[in-house]
């Protein structure tokens, strides 16, 4: 997996806060993706996701929120990818970073 994340980790960390919590976690990296969500027939929509390593966040949840490039990003669903051992987090944008 280090040789996976030198290639595609993003250089600007993020600065993730747990729903509910009064302050972020400690700013890590993570590997971005941004693609298609294909639904039933031809019906499409961006999808922006994230690959976040559980040292970093445990327990992604909708509720979620964190920022990274100057936006706020909103967690929508978090998936466990037992290939990897690492988090698929799915997110909705939701504006300029405070």
């Amino acid at each position: 997996m280090a040789a996976i994340d030198a290639a595609f980790v993003d250089p600007e960390p993020l600065v993730y806060l747990v729903d509910g919590a009064s302050a972020p976690l400690a700013p890590f990296h993570a590997i971005r993706s941004d693609g298609e969500a294909r639904f039933a027939g031809s019906v499409s929509a961006p999808r922006t996701s994230y690959e976040i390593n559980p040292i970093y966040v445990a327990q992604p949840k909708r509720g979620d929120s964190f920022e990274h490039c100057g936006r706020r990003w909103k967690v929508e669903e978090a998936n466990w990818l037992p290939a990897v051992s690492r988090w698929d987090v799915r997110v909705s944008d939701a504006g300029p970073a405070a």
